[in-house]
């Protein structure tokens, strides 16, 4: 992801959207992760939300430097 070529607006935007995406995961039905696969999904959502969370740095370290 290019951050320095988005607006601030953009910014804003998408760390909105990726807060909500790690809350979304972090509190996602755990019904879902039950039976013989549990490991193999638990594994799938920490990386996934791994992955948002260097975006999130991303994004914030971009607004902090520009301002």
């Amino acid at each position: 992801m290019q951050c320095a070529n988005l607006t601030d607006e953009d910014l804003w935007r998408q760390i909105a959207e990726n807060t909500n995406a790690m809350s979304a995961l972090l509190l996602g039905d755990t019904d879902s992760v039950n039976g013989s696969d549990c490991r193999e999904k638990l594994r799938s959502r920490a990386l996934t939300l791994d992955k948002c969370h260097r975006e999130y740095r991303d994004l914030a370290a971009e607004l902090l430097r520009r301002y």
